[in-house]
């Protein structure tokens, strides 16, 4: 037999709002999948419901094996984000432009997308991959 997590059924008032936003989880633009992705999540905890809610109501079951729950958490562990304040951001992007002894256009992109988002919003989220970028890059300004 294997063990089960009891999960919530999602409110009629949530579902309506990821009716609307999932359909964007199909769009070409990593970006906006990422975004969308953020939006669901913000979604779910302000009602106090989580992905496995989520999966559960998709899936017509009240109830996720344990084991799948376990490994959906020990996936998402290494992809935990970076939240950083779009100031110090802009900052670090700053201090990088002005001191690093050679940018490459890749690296001028990345720098000039993550300067884009600060213009949009006050808290910036990063993978860990952009975080290690961002950090080598500061690195190599030293």
């Amino acid at each position: 037999m294997v063990a089960k997590t009891v999960t919530k059924p999602l409110s009629k008032e949530v579902r309506e709002k990821l009716a609307k936003i999932i359909p964007r989880l199909a769009s070409t633009s990593d970006g906006e999948v990422v975004a969308t992705v953020n939006a669901i999540e913000r979604i779910l905890s302000a009602s106090g419901f989580d992905f496995y809610d989520l999966v559960a109501a998709v899936a017509g079951s009240s109830t996720i094996p344990v084991s799948m729950q376990q490994e959906w958490e020990r996936e998402r562990e290494p992809t935990a984000r970076k939240e950083i304040y779009y100031v110090d951001l802009l900052n670090m992007i700053s201090f990088i432009e002005a001191f690093h002894p050679r940018l490459n256009l890749r690296s001028q992109d990345f720098l000039r997308g993550l300067r884009r988002r600060c213009d949009d919003y006050t808290t910036i989220f990063m993978s860990p991959r952009q975080t290690a970028w961002l950090d080598s890059l500061m690195e190599e300004t030293n």
